[in-house]
């Protein structure tokens, strides 16, 4: 039987989705300024990549804002589940712009205030498409025909992205998306035991499997993929691709997977479709700037004057 969510319980899991994006898309920016000073990472430095991060001020508070907002994302999951708060997630690059403008002392252009309106009006319309909850996993076929799509996918996109850096911002949506599966998964199994039980052991014994898979994707997403594509690409290019492609995934998943159903699919796709397309356009006006500001510096001819 499918169920559908109490308005309250609905708006606050949209409450807490969009305090997640904002640390999810703010975490990133903090990153970025330690890696920007760090070599290359790559398989032959990463442990001493690794090390250069987990000694950085800045490194490590982007990782405990992520942190933070990954509670708040977990909490917002179980409520909502994926196929809401994925494409909430989007609203964050709002932080991007407006870090961006503040840091490189520019106003918005129309591109860049047209693509935050879009994603500031997206809830909206994703509120009112009447998603269900999502259901106990129960397809486990379908869980591991959606694993192994994106595992084929990775690998042929990470091949491609040794000569096309960006492609890797498409590696991290697709195994975030895929972590983001795993960890509905494991809500779904870890909540019905403790309301049935009361017990959190045994609550993690019947997630323990997606729990795995979770922590797995999330240490070779968050560690590798993202950090290397950060270190290869803007920021501010990079996290708006993820966050399109993982939205993607995340929504197949929770309609294949989890039997979310979509009551109102005209409003549910109109929300999509304006993320979407604010994300293309806060894309193009974050590309610009990032061209800008790419530009070397003019060098200045000295004025001292040799001594008569």
């Amino acid at each position: 039987m499918i169920s559908q969510i109490e308005p309250l319980m609905y708006a606050g899991g949209i409450g807490l989705a969009l305090l997640a994006t904002i640390c999810f898309n703010f975490a990133p920016l903090l990153m970025k300024l330690a890696l920007n000073r760090m070599e290359t990472i790559s398989g032959k430095t990463f442990f001493k990549s690794l090390k250069a991060m987990f000694t950085s001020k800045k490194w490590l508070a982007g990782t405990v804002v992520n942190i933070i907002g990954g509670m708040m994302y977990f909490v917002a999951l179980e409520i909502t589940g994926v196929t809401v708060v994925q494409p909430i997630l989007n609203v964050g690059l709002i932080v991007l712009a407006l870090y961006a403008r503040r840091m490189l002392g520019e106003m918005l252009n129309w591109k860049g205030k047209t693509g935050i309106g879009l994603l500031v009006i997206m809830p909206v319309f994703i509120t009112f498409g009447s998603v269900s909850a999502p259901q106990a996993l129960t397809r486990y076929d379908a869980i591991a025909a959606f694993s192994v799509a994106c595992i084929i996918i990775v690998a042929v996109v990470g091949a491609l992205s040794k000569k096309i850096p960006i492609l890797m911002a498409c590696m991290a949506g697709i195994t975030l998306g895929f972590m983001s599966t795993c960890l509905q998964w494991f809500t779904l199994d870890f909540f019905a035991i403790i309301n049935a039980t009361g017990s959190l052991i045994k609550g993690f014994m019947a997630g323990f499997f997606p729990l795995f898979l979770t922590i797995a994707l999330a240490l070779v997403a968050n560690l590798f993929i993202v950090q290397t594509g950060l270190q290869k690409n803007p920021a501010a290019i990079f996290n708006p691709v993820s966050g399109a492609i993982n939205m993607i995934t995340t929504v197949i998943g929770g309609i294949l997977i989890f039997n979310q159903t979509i009551g109102n699919w005209w409003s549910y796709g109109i929300g999509i479709a304006i993320g979407i397309a604010g994300i293309l356009l806060l894309s193009k006006y974050q590309l610009k700037v990032g061209q800008a500001t790419s530009k070397p510096p003019v060098k200045q001819e000295s004025t001292v004057k040799a001594p008569d």
